[in-house]
């Protein structure tokens, strides 16, 4: 090996390294900084990224690509924003229902949508996580109650949005994912959106 192509190659690793840390120490702040117990599981929503982590204390478990609202975060009623704030997992539905299953107010219609599919709707597909606010005045109670807004994580028809903003206020994400994370995440985890 050339001592370039020895030079570029520690680069990398250096890099990379670097990009992991950042990562990694961000959610060790921001879960220590808001109570996450030893060995607990959660969530961090970075909308930045388009991205959601599901983590155990400060190590990454999981990496999943989200849609947040396409007018950006915030908490009141009827903004059609993604609000931030730490929420907890308060209600699952549609743990039996089959893949692409539309949901209508949190129920079953029957149909199944075609994924992925781009509609006038804003389909909410195989599963849902019901979201309710933490933080008093912030994302829980009067006009910015994150759980009388209905917010949700759910899977969507509109999967090649999945990366951009482009929700009404929920997370969405891709079907699999939704699947995946309802089963691997029980109700009362707590869930951090910035």
């Amino acid at each position: 090996m050339n001592k370039v192509s020895f030079i570029r190659k520690i680069s990398l690793v250096v890099i990379g390294a670097l990009v992991l840390f950042k990562t990694f120490i961000f959610c060790e702040i921001n879960a220590y900084n808001h109570h996450i117990e030893r060995g607990e599981v959660w969530v961090d929503v970075h909308t930045k990224r388009q991205e959601m982590l599901v983590l155990k204390e400060a190590l990454i478990l999981h990496r999943y690509p989200i849609s947040s609202s396409k007018k950006g975060l915030g908490n009141k009623k009827l903004s059609e924003q993604t609000p931030k704030g730490w929420h907890i997992i308060q209600k699952k539905h549609g743990e039996t229902e089959p893949f692409g299953m539309i949901f209508k107010y949190r129920w079953a219609t029957g149909k199944i949508a075609k994924i992925p599919s781009l509609t006038a709707k804003d389909l909410v597909t195989s599963r849902i996580l019901h979201l309710s606010g933490l933080e008093k005045g912030i994302n829980n109670g009067g006009q910015v109650d994150s759980y009388a807004r209905c917010i949700y994580i759910h899977g969507t028809n509109e999967e090649t949005l999945i990366g951009t903003p482009s929700s009404r206020g929920c997370i969405r994400m891709k079907n699999k994912d939704i699947i995946e994370v309802f089963d691997i995440l029980p109700e009362g985890t707590k869930v951090y959106i910035h």
